[in-house]
């Protein structure tokens, strides 16, 4: 389980700095590519997907009968706990995987039951209510911005861009909430080796980066950069485009965003880091190379044939604007409307597709780009991954 949990963190870590752009500002700036690490350990109740099973069969035999392939369970017994539980995931309608997390640190402990309070205020439609009440927490993130070796927990709140802001926690002989910030139209970036984080402002045509730092247990803000994409006499200029945080704090990266549901980011933050950070990995924590998609070639058959035969796949985000399904479907029923994303109307189409070792650990990912009709502006992106017989989709914008 240590294993395959590592495995989604690294293989999500290294997607979102493999593919930076966006069809906005900021690399993303207004389409928060961030990686969701929703939990998706799969267990041997699980379906044995590349074994033979349709997935006619594998649904069937989810519906109740004892030696199926997922563990039955009874729908109107898990109605609380189903949508509000940190330590359940849903994998679909009538069946769930329990994942009790490992903390070690106080901090985690902590920032857990912030999570959990944050879960229960919304009630069991948390996501209906969501949009209803700009207080509600979206999202988390966990950044060190005083680089003391313990994360700030960031909670996400406001239910479109305009109205965005978070609520930061950091932990120092106990939890303390320091401060509220307002982040319309904004995406926060690391600010490496020193003290800070990066609040980067991009909408209508101007931008702005500030610079926020933690002292005397309060946040701080100083402007470090403004631009805009007008003259002076207000007219467009031909060619230019919002600046990348990166070139005015070099190393600057885009901070993840975690649904609130999923304690893996909080209990791997610091194996996550290390990696990001260059550490080298040890064997022993590497998953085994899948001999179906050990090389391009192989990898590209493989996914190819599997998605034309409208195989099942498990669907999840790591955008959090994307819909975050976490449940087996069939690669058709992912293209139907709503299903990717809340607003898709018209049937999608692929544009391209690739294949890479994003992760580095031998096996190839198969990532394939999508457009909703003829609109060629807003393109979304899924990165298929086979993990233990299961191919899982993770979503995003592009």
């Amino acid at each position: 389980m240590k294993k395959k949990a590592i495995e989604i963190i690294f293989v999500l870590s290294i997607c979102s700095m493999f593919f930076t752009g966006c069809q906005n500002n900021f690399s993303g700036m207004e389409q928060d590519n961030s990686q969701d690490l929703e939990e998706n350990e799969v267990t041997e109740e699980s379906p044995d997907v590349l074994q033979g099973n349709t997935p006619a069969e594998i649904l069937e035999d989810s519906s109740g009968d004892e030696d199926g392939d997922l563990k039955e369970t009874n729908p109107e017994e898990n109605q609380e706990t189903e949508n509000n539980s940190l330590q359940e995931t849903v994998i679909s309608d009538n069946s769930i995987i329990l994942y009790e997390p490992e903390f070690e640190e106080d901090w985690q402990v902590a920032y857990a039951a912030v999570l959990q309070e944050e879960l229960e205020k919304a009630g069991s439609d948390r996501f209906s209510a969501y949009y209803q009440d700009e207080e509600l927490a979206s999202d988390y993130s966990l950044y060190d911005i005083d680089k003391d070796q313990i994360p700030e927990l960031i909670i996400h709140r406001g239910n479109c861009e305009a109205n965005a802001h978070s609520t930061v926690y950091t932990y120092r002989d106990g939890l303390k909430e320091i401060d509220v910030i307002y982040l319309g139209h904004t995406t926060l970036y690391t600010y490496p080796n020193e003290n800070g984080m990066l609040s980067c402002m991009g909408h209508s045509g101007y931008a702005c980066i500030d610079k926020c730092w933690i002292e005397d247990g309060f946040l701080h803000f100083e402007s470090i950069f403004e631009e805009s994409m007008y003259d002076e006499e207000g007219n467009y200029i031909e060619g230019k485009d919002y600046t990348d945080p990166n070139e005015i704090v070099e190393g600057a990266r885009m901070i993840d965003c975690y649904p609130l549901s999923s304690l893996i980011a909080l209990e791997y933050y610091t194996q996550k880091e290390n990696y990001i950070n260059g550490e080298v990995i040890a064997s022993d924590n590497l998953p085994q190379v899948d001999m179906r998609t050990s090389t391009k070639e192989q990898a590209e058959e493989f996914y190819s044939s599997y998605l034309e035969d409208d195989g099942l796949i498990y669907v999840t985000a790591i955008d959090r604007y994307m819909n975050n399904p976490q449940e087996y479907m069939t690669y058709s029923h992912m293209l139907e409307e709503d299903i990717m994303y809340p607003y898709i109307s018209e049937p999608l189409s692929v544009t391209q597709s690739l294949v890479r070792d994003l992760d580095g650990n031998g096996s190839y990912e198969y990532i394939v780009y999508f457009i909703e009709g003829d609109d060629t502006f807003c393109s979304y992106r899924v990165i298929f991954n086979l993990q233990d017989d299961v191919v899982y989709a993770y979503l995003s914008f592009l």
